[in-house]
């Protein structure tokens, strides 16, 4: 998977947890995304038009838009979600995730203590529902090809 599809594939993922969240508030709404190169915008768009407008039906029906673009330093709520990633979900993710390795750029006692003191309110705010298998999702979702931790351990003990 290229980086292009990735990124793709991971706005497809939150525009359908979005829409199933509007749904359960019985709610319409449009993604805000920071915008990126025109062309990379355009792509991902595109990602989502295809499939919203798909002719085996729409995966985000109450999303009334495909995703818009803006850049975050003219738009409050961007601010906002770049403040939470940079102060709290990415010292906590190197906390439990880049820790293991002794020297590691990405290592620091301070990342703990993040993740110690704020850990369980950042699970609370997240929207997290069963699919149709039963099986959990939305939220902050982690990847973990090398160490194959779940994604409980963000948040910590």
């Amino acid at each position: 998977m290229t980086p292009s599809s990735s990124y793709c594939y991971a706005v497809q993922d939150i525009a359908k947890h979005f829409s199933q969240y509007l749904q359960s508030r019985s709610s319409e709404g449009v993604l805000l995304a920071d915008a990126r190169a025109h062309s990379q915008n355009i792509r991902m768009a595109q990602s989502v038009f295809t499939q919203k407008w798909r002719t085996a039906g729409d995966p985000y029906p109450f999303m009334r838009e495909i995703p818009l673009f803006a850049h975050s330093d003219n738009h409050a709520g961007l601010q906002i979600a770049d403040l939470l990633a940079s102060t709290l979900v990415f010292p906590m993710a190197a906390a439990a995730y880049c820790c293991t390795v002794p020297g590691a750029v990405h290592s620091s006692a301070r990342y703990e203590e993040v993740r110690a003191r704020f850990g369980s309110q950042v699970r609370a705010l997240q929207y997290r529902y069963r699919d149709e298998t039963g099986r959990w999702r939305g939220g902050l979702v982690v990847s973990d090809p090398v160490g194959l931790r779940s994604g409980s351990a963000l948040f910590g003990a």
